[in-house]
């Protein structure tokens, strides 16, 4: 998985990875690459579209030049991994249900 590798327009997102994990990143040694959005620039892209045999990518909320008409990124994917089903969506798409109570029972201080 990989994702939100976008800083700003002038820096290069690979140049931000460890050279010891850039290592481990070689063609035909990782079969699925799963990106959350956000790939950074056009380099991130083509590198990762060339490292996996399959690539899947979810639209972040910056990558508008990236979603073209003749291959539009979807706002959500289900994608098939060895009979497990599992669904990429970036997280400025995550439903928020503003009843939803976070705080443990450890943080009640009795006053309701």
């Amino acid at each position: 998985f990989i994702g939100n590798m976008c800083k700003s327009e002038e820096v290069n997102s690979l140049a931000d990875i460890p050279s010891q994990l850039m290592n481990l990143l070689q063609p035909n040694k990782i079969h699925k690459v799963i990106c959350v959005g956000n790939i950074g620039c056009k380099e991130s892209l083509d590198f990762f579209k060339a490292l996996g045999t399959d690539y899947y990518h979810v639209k972040g909320d910056k990558d508008d030049e990236f979603d073209n008409l003749q291959n539009p990124l979807n706002e959500a994917q289900i994608i098939d991994v060895n009979n497990y089903k599992i669904g990429i969506l970036h997280g400025h798409n995550m439903p928020i249900k503003k009843d939803l109570k976070w705080e443990s029972k450890a943080d009640d201080d009795g006053d309701e």
